[in-house]
């Protein structure tokens, strides 16, 4: 198995590292009635136009820049796809391991639009107090001092199949080791993220937190969606037509779920307190927040969460 280590420069992502690493990892359509006499069923998408719909995205200024973080030099790396038209399931990952596009079924997309928000968060207390870490796709931690800092901007890719990939990168200052498996299940609309986080340091660390939250525009606009959660997921959904839902599945692991505002949400923290639920139409993000304890030195633990497209 190779790995390759990823560097960006201003146009061009290159491979400049081989090393070897070990690791591991329907919803029906609505009733048209029964009988001979029954109407033709007919596709609640048709005439559905998501992209050509201004009214929707005209009002959120979801490119603006967030105070104290600099913009993720992340770009897309890899995408992967399955299946055509209603069966379609489609999605992009960068090289800093954030999900940047996902589409299903062919046309509507739900994480597309605007900033491109999904990624993840790191947080432990330190006796400076609680440390953070946090890649949002288009905003990321700068610097490698204080209470916010940010992620290396070299990352290994090892496990590479048809299905998914595995992403490894540590934090700037060499204290945690995140590695990412992504594989899919295309024909359940299914994507699995395996999140193991390694103290690489000499210290035990306390109260630690893993959070991974997405910023979900439904069928490709923003503003008209309706979120809701319960303790295990955190969903999304735009009228009747696609519901995208972040599930923790380590049931094992104490974790909570959340809801936010897209301009109330705090990429930069771990655990945010949630809006009420339901809550909608509006502009939102989901999140799971999982709590790890106590990380001693050169131990690991893993959470998962699932997306599935409904």
């Amino acid at each position: 198995m190779k790995a390759h280590k990823l560097t960006l420069s201003a146009a061009t992502l290159l491979i400049v590292m081989t090393c070897s690493f070990a690791h591991a990892q329907n919803a029906p359509a609505p009733a048209a009635g029964d009988g001979p006499n029954a109407p033709a069923a007919q596709n609640p998408r048709d005439g559905y136009m998501p992209l050509d719909d201004g009214a929707k995205q005209s009002a959120t200024d979801k490119s603006a820049t967030v105070a104290g973080v600099e913009p993720s030099s992340a770009v897309a790396f890899r995408t992967f796809s399955a299946g055509a038209g209603l069966t379609l399931f489609r999605w992009t990952v960068t090289t800093h391991g954030n999900i940047i596009r996902l589409e299903s079924p062919a046309g509507f997309e739900h994480l597309g639009t605007g900033s491109r928000g999904e990624g993840y968060a790191v947080s432990m207390n330190t006796a400076i107090g609680i440390v953070r870490y946090f890649d949002a796709g288009y905003v990321e931690g700068a610097g490698c001092a204080g209470n916010v800092r940010s992620w290396s901007p070299v990352v290994f890719e090892t496990g590479l199949s048809a299905a998914g990939t595995t992403l490894i990168r540590d934090t700037c200052d060499g204290v945690w080791r995140l590695t990412q498996t992504f594989s899919r299940n295309a024909i359940n609309h299914e994507l699995t993220v395996s999140m193991s986080l390694r103290n690489l340091t000499i210290f035990n660390y306390p109260s630690v937190r893993l959070d991974r939250y997405f910023d979900g525009d439904l069928d490709g606009d923003i503003l008209d969606d309706t979120y809701s959660r319960t303790l295990d997921a955190v969903a999304g959904q735009d009228g009747i037509l696609d519901n995208l839902s972040l599930t923790a599945i380590s049931f094992n692991v104490p974790h909570s779920t959340a809801i936010h505002s897209f301009g109330g949400w705090v990429p930069s923290i771990t655990n945010q307190a949630s809006l009420g639920s339901p809550v909608g139409p509006g502009d939102f993000v989901g999140r799971v927040s999982y709590l790890l304890n106590t990380i001693n030195s050169g131990a690991a633990k893993t959470a998962k969460v699932l997306y599935k497209r409904q």
